[in-house]
């Protein structure tokens, strides 16, 4: 006759644990902006929008300058700015969306920030985060957005 074993292992959960819950997007509003520029998103060969033809003086005197201002916002603030938010690859230039896709593979939107007159900046949002993408100097990515 068989006896009867035991289980080697028994997992008897705690009643007292709380199920993890995933982080509350509104709650990335208040957050502050931050950018960063890191080499597997930032596009350095698109002849139109790459980072390759931006001279370093533009870079300093006009991008960083409107950067570093908008870290002072929070993303709720950067949402009243205008010509400052989402750019749905629907939207983007068929060029554009190519390039993306190429790159990067699938993905919903591109961010967009206003630099000054045309001149915008484009990248990917991810929790309170902006990375850059490219430098679109004559407003021809999204030039339909609002």
């Amino acid at each position: 006759m068989a006896k009867n074993k035991k289980p080697k292992y028994m997992y008897n959960p705690s009643l007292n644990k709380t199920p993890n819950i995933r982080e509350d997007v509104s709650s990335l509003e208040n957050m502050h902006f931050k950018w960063y520029a890191i080499t597997y998103y930032v596009d350095y060969d698109e002849r139109e929008w790459g980072w390759d033809r931006v001279k370093i003086d533009r870079f300093f005197n006009k991008c960083l300058q409107h950067l570093q201002h908008y870290e002072s916002l929070t993303w709720a603030q950067m949402k009243a700015q205008d010509h400052c938010h989402p750019a749905p690859l629907e939207g983007i230039t068929p060029k554009a969306r190519k390039r993306i896709i190429e790159k990067f593979g699938p993905m919903d939107d591109l961010y967009q920030v206003k630099v000054e007159g045309k001149c915008r900046l484009f990248g990917r949002k991810d929790r309170q985060n902006f990375y850059l993408i490219w430098h679109d100097e004559n407003h021809t990515v999204y030039p339909g957005g609002k």
